[in-house]
């Protein structure tokens, strides 16, 4: 069964690593993201920038977990995190959807958010806040699923 890009494409794996590529599954979905710590040191204004914008959307996300319980429809628009399909990162030979963050990582970051990081984005401290903090939170959250 040809499951990889090597095998479909008859190329050395060991050729796309020297040049840096990923040998993709081409059945499965991939397990990527974009590396926060990246993004928060960078040079480049635009990335810093994305970088606050990710943390105003987690705080944007705490403060409706303090409010309480919130719909179904509000769960999975604001906290399931769907892949972007035009980037085609969530290719498989199912489609391109990928897999995203589902409605059980929703539920336990909105019940849990509030309580562990209530403060995200407002720390006492001399550097800006680190969406990393939300590591440990899905680490936590992911123990009660």
């Amino acid at each position: 069964m040809k499951i990889y890009f090597s095998d479909v494409f008859n190329c050395d794996p060991d050729d796309l690593e020297r040049h840096g590529a990923l040998n993709v599954s081409l059945v499965s979905d991939l397990p990527l993201f974009i590396d926060p710590f990246l993004l928060f040191h960078s040079r480049k204004p635009e990335y810093k920038k994305i970088h606050q914008e990710m943390i105003d959307y987690v705080a944007f996300l705490r403060d409706r977990a303090c409010e309480g319980p919130i719909s179904e429809p509000l769960l999975k628009l604001w906290y399931t995190f769907r892949e972007v399909k035009q980037n085609w990162l969530g290719w498989s030979a199912e489609g391109n959807d990928g897999r995203g963050l589902g409605l059980k990582f929703a539920r336990s970051l909105h019940k849990n958010l509030n309580a562990v990081f209530a403060n995200f984005g407002r720390e006492e401290v001399r550097v800006r806040a680190h969406i990393e903090k939300v590591c440990l939170l899905i680490a936590e959250s992911v123990e009660t699923i």
